[in-house]
């Protein structure tokens, strides 16, 4: 997995209060968000501009890279089809 320490720093403490998905995949999405962040960044995209290729709200785009919620298989599929990638790209973990 491409994930910068740092990130996954920011992400697990993101926004204090703010109810993430703590579930026996919470690091697995976490890790599928941040894989989506850096794919985004590295293509000099906004939340807005991936969301709105994926026909989503910034806001559910926002909380997938945060793994504050899950999503459907077909809306990985969308993500990885905008950010040029293939799917498997966004399952690439390091332990």
């Amino acid at each position: 997995m491409i994930v910068d320490r740092k990130f996954h720093f920011r992400y697990n403490n993101y926004q204090e209060g703010e109810i993430c998905m703590k579930n026996k995949n919470f690091d697995t999405w976490l890790a599928i968000g941040l894989n989506i962040l850096h794919y985004r960044k590295e293509q000099g995209l906004t939340q807005i501009q991936l969301a709105e290729k994926c026909n989503i709200s910034r806001t559910y785009m926002q909380k997938i890279e945060t793994a504050a919620t899950s999503c459907s298989l077909d809306t990985l599929i969308d993500i990885a089809e905008s950010l040029k990638i293939p799917l498997k790209k966004l399952f690439e973990f390091k332990d």
